[in-house]
């Protein structure tokens, strides 16, 4: 092999070793896993990725809520019985790229992607808020489909505790 050939190879070889070390670390970092209330969330090539435990209709309702609760402008959306898709964007003109996918009766998936490369905390504050409206609404669920609690019925005095006509007065 000719020294110039043996150089290159070197270089690449460092290089290339270089990169590893650098790589290994990030990806460990951006597979983070956070797990919500009904779903669980994970980073991925700049989108965060969730599955729920709900049903389709109530996501799509929790991602509307969402958007209106940030003060968002709706560009696109377009819903049909299996999937999602929306696109909001902010005051500085970012994209907010919402899909959903109905898996089953109660199994959703939630695609969020900020930006062109991601942005992790605004998608993650957009998934946050998606789960608090889900907490909201099973709440309010749970607070409409409880039962009324038991009024107790006032005793009626009975005629013994009760003087009367018939009863002697006490000396």
């Amino acid at each position: 092999m000719s020294p110039r050939w043996r150089a290159i190879s070197i270089m690449t070889c460092a290089l290339l070793a270089t990169l590893a070390g650098c790589v290994a670390p990030a990806m460990v970092a951006t597979a983070g896993f956070s797990v919500a209330q009904t779903g669980a969330a994970s980073w991925f090539e700049g989108d965060l990725i969730g599955t729920y435990n709900e049903e389709y209709p109530d996501m799509v309702w929790a991602c509307d809520a969402a958007a209106k609760q940030l003060a968002l402008t709706t560009r696109v959306r377009r819903v049909d019985e299996k999937s999602a898709y929306m696109y909001f964007e902010d005051d500085e003109g970012v994209d907010i790229d919402i899909t959903l996918k109905r898996r089953t009766a109660r199994l959703c998936q939630i695609t969020i992607r900020v930006g062109v490369w991601g942005n992790k905390p605004l998608s993650s504050l957009f998934l946050g808020m998606v789960e608090q409206q889900l907490s909201a609404r099973h709440a309010e669920a749970t607070r409409s489909n409880a039962p009324k609690p038991i009024t107790p019925v006032p005793e009626t005095p009975s005629s013994e505790n009760t003087p009367g006509e018939n009863s002697l007065p006490l000396r």
